[in-house]
């Protein structure tokens, strides 16, 4: 399997300090397709061995060579259908940004030692999380007020 584009033709066009490396929703239907895949997964692998050879081999060139930080979706670590262990993702030279489950995910990336970029899909999504993967959703049009479902409505949900 190669990687098309590769890391070292993609980072260097990317911002100066830190270099998005996905995990956003893995779909290993898509993974499936590919040859390699299927003799890996054939042969006694998993999904999440897959993903964890990708990152081993994708964030030390990342880090220690170019020099930067890599962020992933909050996916890659509690991803419900693939993931990776958390010793695989070094805490020092990882970011996870979380989507999922309000606050929750946030707390649980937190207290594990991640820093973390919070874009909430209920609060920070145009749709709030309630449009259509096509973009044809028009109920972010309209700013409606939110009084019983907003980001500090529960006292719980902000505290990390």
């Amino acid at each position: 399997m190669k990687l098309s584009p590769s890391p070292h033709e993609i980072v260097p066009v990317l911002a100066l300090y830190h270099a998005g490396a996905g995990a956003d929703e893995v779909n290993t239907a898509c993974w499936e397709a590919d040859p390699g895949v299927t003799r890996f997964i054939s042969a006694g692998g998993t999904h999440d061995q897959l993903l964890e050879k990708f990152i081993n081999l994708t964030h030390p060139y990342i880090t220690y060579t170019l020099n930067r930080t890599v962020v992933y979706w909050e996916d890659v670590l509690l991803g419900p259908y693939v993931k990776v262990r958390p010793a695989s993702l070094p805490t020092e030279s990882t970011i996870l940004q979380t989507w999922n489950y309000r606050a929750k995910n946030t707390k649980r990336i937190v207290q594990a030692g991640y820093r973390a970029i919070v874009s909430s899909s209920n609060f920070y999504y145009l749709d709030c999380g309630q449009g259509g993967w096509l973009g044809n959703d028009s109920r972010y049009d309209v700013q409606e007020a939110e009084p019983s479902d907003t980001l500090f409505n529960d006292p719980s949900d902000t505290l990390l």
